[in-house]
């Protein structure tokens, strides 16, 4: 029976005593997991939650998400995120929920499901009483139903509704094995829960019969025992200034994923990783190829060599291959990739064509069979008609010392949209900073790429996949001006 919840329960009848979740505040055995995730299983049951219904989730509690997870699996239901911070998301999808279980006291919403507050009553739920149930829905379960209504990242506007069934989440696990490097492995995340990229690591770690540490420091990281933390290249800059000294000793993994990195990026993960697996993938093909940088160098537009059961080619805008060293449009087709969005055909039209995915990359692959990313096909900003690569100006702008995390956008508060930039500075001065950036600039941008000026922000808007959100950006600025630049031959 391809049902990974049930699978994880019979990880913890093999290994009772060893730890599966680690927070600063609790330890759970896989004897204690297990028993968590049966006793949310009968709580939602006893909510009427069967295997016909839709589950939201709204929860920042990762202990809370991974048990509620796994305890929509028993029942042989389908569950969904629901964003605490927009919560009218709900609606993207006409897959309607039928109950909506939250950790949140002020959280509200306008829903025809019903609502359920997670409370400390469900930890001790008596689950007996409803085993017998627990047992004819698990004698009733459909592989081909579906387990996880999953997002696209949303780079390039509204995210996108993927449906991904039981079977093809126990496929997805099956390959845990050729991105998680231990085994059974420790891992740490730095996505937010509920996240698709947080949900699929953790699962081919407990897949694994690994331990999830969930905590705020790499201090306590170190305490136990971690060997690999996963985040978006946004998620590690941020985790990192907010710790102290580099340790004597450093962590052996950085899985980085979501985007190349800039060299800046990869010196400052560095000083704390042993060594940086950038990783390439989606939630539409799983993952796709896997970079190894360490402190010698190289082009970090690398994303590696392409990863067992993938093929990769590169087409022109016609969709037609194109040789060694050319770039184009990146496509992918493998044996797990969906075959669509839900309910949304013109997406799926433009994103899966013969059976082949098309993720809104451009790149191209080298003699040696390794995969250059270069830009992003669909993420191109129209600067007064002129269509700039907005992933180009953005390494280039993260690659100048002092600037911490920079993305381009449109300003559209003068007349004439101009191509500006959003930094986030180490040390807050600006005019310390615009020397090296317009140096950088007028050396490796054409004048119609060059951003005009800079505003320096505390934070850049995100998504919780850590994807920059230009369309978000006039937000931050609280009508202030920018710091032009002074433009340079």
């Amino acid at each position: 029976m391809k049902n990974l919840s049930l699978q994880i329960l019979q990880l913890a009848a093999q290994h009772p005593d060893k730890p599966a979740i680690v927070t600063p505040r609790i330890t759970l055995s896989w004897k204690i997991f297990g028993m968590q995730v049966e006793k949310f299983a009968a709580h939602m049951v006893s909510h009427g939650v069967d295997h016909g219904s839709c589950v939201a989730l709204a929860t920042r509690n990762p202990v809370v998400a991974t048990s509620c997870m796994l305890a929509v699996g028993m029942i042989g239901a389908k569950w969904r995120q629901v964003f605490a911070s927009k919560p009218e998301n709900a609606g993207e999808t006409s897959i309607a929920a039928t109950h909506l279980f939250h950790t949140f006291i002020d959280f509200s919403m306008q829903t025809k499901a019903k609502v359920v507050q997670i409370d400390r009553r469900w930890q001790v739920f008596p689950p007996v009483r409803y085993r017998e149930k627990l047992q004819a829905i698990s004698n009733d379960f459909d592989e081909d139903a579906i387990w996880y209504l999953s997002q696209s990242s949303g780079t390039t506007g509204r995210p996108k509704w993927m449906e991904i069934s039981y079977e093809n989440y126990w496929q997805r696990n099956e390959k845990a094995y050729l991105t998680h490097d231990f085994n059974p492995v420790i891992t740490a995340n730095l996505f937010p829960a509920l996240s698709a990229p947080w949900v699929s690591y953790n699962m081919r770690s407990l897949w694994l019969g690994g331990t999830l540490v969930f905590g705020p420091r790499i201090d306590f990281f170190h305490k136990n025992n971690v060997q690999k933390v996963f985040g978006s290249p946004h998620h590690f800059s941020a985790f990192l200034g907010r710790q102290q000294a580099p340790p004597r000793q450093p962590l052996p993994i950085a899985h980085v994923a979501g985007g190349t990195i800039s060299r800046r990026l990869a010196d400052s993960i560095l000083q704390w990783f042993s060594i940086i697996h950038n990783f390439y993938g989606s939630t539409e093909v799983g993952g796709v190829a896997r970079n190894l940088i360490d402190s010698t160098g190289g082009d970090l537009n690398c994303v590696g060599k392409v990863l067992a059961g993938n093929r990769v080619r590169i087409v022109d805008d016609d969709l037609r291959p194109l040789p060694e060293g050319e770039t184009g449009r990146v496509c992918i087709q493998n044996d797990i990739m969906l075959d669509g969005y839900a309910n949304n055909e013109e997406a799926s039209t433009s994103s899966f064509v013969d059976g082949w995915f098309y993720p809104g990359d451009t790149g191209y692959l080298n003699e040696a069979g390794e995969l250059y990313l270069t830009g992003r096909y669909d993420d191109v900003v129209n600067v007064a008609g002129a269509k700039v690569n907005a992933a180009e100006v953005d390494r280039v702008i993260q690659s100048c010392p002092g600037v911490k995390q920079g993305i381009c956008f449109v300003d559209t508060s003068e007349p004439l949209p101009r191509l500006m930039g959003l930094l986030v500075l180490d040390n807050n001065d600006i005019y310390s900073v615009l020397p090296r950036l317009q140096e950088s600039i007028a050396r490796e941008l054409p004048r119609a790429k060059r951003i005009r000026g800079v505003y320096s922000v505390e934070s850049i808007p995100v998504n919780a996949n850590g994807k920059p959100l230009r369309q978000e950006a006039m937000d931050c600025l609280d009508g202030r001006s920018p710091v032009m630049i002074e433009e340079k031959p």
